[in-house]
């Protein structure tokens, strides 16, 4: 399954998404690969708004607080996040992809979000060729088993996203 939803958040709440990530307050931490497909010098930053389950950004409560009700509405069932965070991917000359991967390697019932925070030439790129463009307040959600990259962005020198690994609640 893969679904794109243009327009995921309210105007308003994107705004207030946006001001959080893009604020010169906002802390971001460099992480020498992407993930664990990526080659040397293909790095990211990120900030962890939850990690193993539990809140790492009590700042940011809120962004997980929005994304994860419109999930919810989404799917028409609560849901349990196992991770979220935001990425930071610095502008490159030439695109590339930065390595084939899963979010989640041990289970087939999680589900993945990627929200984009502005328009570029990056995207997402699946293992059968399927590519996703980058554009501001879409999100792209699928199964967490699917391989898929980011490919690198050369025209706005930040590209930010927000990635939720989740699975649905079935109580």
């Amino acid at each position: 399954m893969i679904k794109i939803i243009d327009n995921f958040l309210d105007k308003s709440d994107f705004l207030q998404v946006k001001e959080a990530l893009y604020s010169n307050n906002f802390p971001w931490f460099a992480h020498e690969r992407a993930n664990d497909a990526s080659k040397f010098g293909e790095y990211h930053f990120l900030h962890h708004l939850i990690h193993e389950g539990k809140l790492n950004s009590p700042k940011c409560k809120f962004v997980v607080d929005m994304i994860s009700h419109k999930l919810a509405l989404f799917h028409k069932k609560d849901i349990i996040v196992t991770r979220a965070r935001a990425s930071l991917f610095t502008v490159d000359k030439k695109s590339k992809g930065l390595g084939f991967h899963k979010d989640v390697l041990d289970s087939f019932d999680y589900k993945v979000l990627l929200f984009y925070m502005e328009n570029s030439n990056g995207f997402t790129e699946f293992k059968d060729g399927k590519k996703v463009e980058s554009v501001e307040n879409r999100a792209l959600i699928f199964d967490g088993h699917l391989e898929h990259q980011t490919l690198t962005q050369t025209n706005i020198t930040f590209r930010r996203n927000i990635n939720f690994n989740y699975r649905l609640d079935n109580v």
